[in-house]
């Protein structure tokens, strides 16, 4: 293609009205390789929160690799899982799961991980409720 012109499009996930910029088509199939009949189909914002969702997916999966989890590790995988059951990427039957995984840490009032356990504790409640 030799010439770009910004183009008006409607997000599928928001439904908000955003511009597909000359340059960002420009990036899209020189740089990227899109082909041609690629067309963008998300608002930046929209792009933006699936791309940090696949982060918090990532690490996600790697916490839950881990064999030998630590205390932190444990609560940083009860956090992602419930971003992403909050982001509908994940199902409300993981809960059950994330509830099982704080109750250890929760049996220790003054341990260090007790506070945060509680809060997330909190928060799965919360979703469930919903």
């Amino acid at each position: 293609m030799t010439h770009y012109f910004d183009a008006k499009r409607v997000c599928r996930k928001c439904g908000r009205p955003f511009l597909f910029f000359a340059e960002e088509q420009k990036y899209w199939y020189e740089e990227l390789k899109f082909p041609l009949e690629a067309d963008c189909l998300d608002c930046a914002p929209c792009r933006k929160d699936e791309q940090q969702l696949r982060v918090i997916r990532q690490k996600y999966d790697a916490l839950l690799a881990e064999t030998a989890r630590t205390e932190i590790d444990t609560l940083e995988l009860v956090g992602c899982a419930l971003l992403l059951v909050e982001s509908s990427v994940f199902s409300a039957k993981v809960l059950p799961k994330l509830r099982g995984l704080l109750k250890p840490l929760l049996l220790n009032p003054e341990g260090p991980s007790y506070v945060l356990a509680q809060a997330l504790m909190s928060r799965i409640n919360g979703v469930a409720a919903r």
